[in-house]
């Protein structure tokens, strides 16, 4: 199983892989781009799951137009789709990618800045007082402070991003859609039902009582319904 947000067969080893807010070094790569991060992911996949191996990959957030972006490029290389409160019908990188370079980068500093990381910490979680800490944000924000993060998000911004919207009709894969019923950060009301109606073979189990994040909120609730999915 390979989880993006931040695998496997179905006697699962899960292998932890992130883009931009993850510690993959990027200073080597000429580029991040959505395309970069794509054949990136398939190059660790050759090496980490053995050929023929059933895969299930699992994209929250984000990542969850990375996994669409993924299971369209190579349909016979996953086996099953889990999406988290995916990203599946917002395309691009944001307004800052048409930004002149000397903006784009102060907006990507802002971005990785306290303040307004908490804010998007508080944002991602329904019970707030008992997750959505200091501490949380200061973990959550630890990739910002990695060496090359800046050129690595200012390169993604205006290369333009993901495009999942175009993708998810054309994804067969099996698809299990988890949404936090309570997320204030992708409207469950705008979107979870979205995929069900435009993806041909996908099934959607909310999660109640629980924000944009239920991998970090109800993670027993969250392992429960995967394991189900894939067995």
């Amino acid at each position: 199983m390979c989880v993006l947000h931040s695998h496997q067969s179905f006697c699962p080893t899960l292998y932890p892989f992130t883009y931009s807010w993850g510690f993959t070094d990027a200073r080597t790569s000429a580029t991040t781009s959505a395309e970069a991060k794509r054949e990136h992911l398939r190059a660790f996949l050759k090496l980490a799951v053995a050929p023929g191996q059933p895969l299930v990959l699992v994209g929250a957030s984000l990542g969850g137009a990375i996994a669409l972006d993924f299971a369209a490029a190579y349909p016979d290389d996953v086996s099953k789709l889990v999406l988290i409160d995916a990203q599946g019908f917002i395309d691009g990188a944001g307004p800052m990618g048409g930004f002149p370079e000397p903006l784009a980068r102060l907006g990507v500093k802002v971005l990785g800045s306290g303040n307004l990381r908490q804010i998007a910490n508080k944002m991602s979680y329904f019970d707030k007082e008992k997750f959505a800490t200091q501490d949380a944000m200061r973990v959550g924000r630890l990739p910002v402070l990695c060496e090359g993060w800046e050129d690595a998000n200012l390169n993604y911004m205006c290369t333009g991003g993901f495009t999942p919207s175009v993708l998810v009709p054309k994804v067969t894969t099996p698809a299990l859609v988890l949404w936090g019923a309570n997320d204030e950060v992708l409207d469950p009301k705008l979107y979870a039902q979205r995929f069900v109606d435009e993806m041909p073979d996908a099934r959607l189990t909310m999660i109640p009582e629980c924000g944009h994040v239920p991998h970090l909120e109800k993670p027993e609730m969250i392992a429960k319904a995967i394991a189900e999915f894939v067995v």
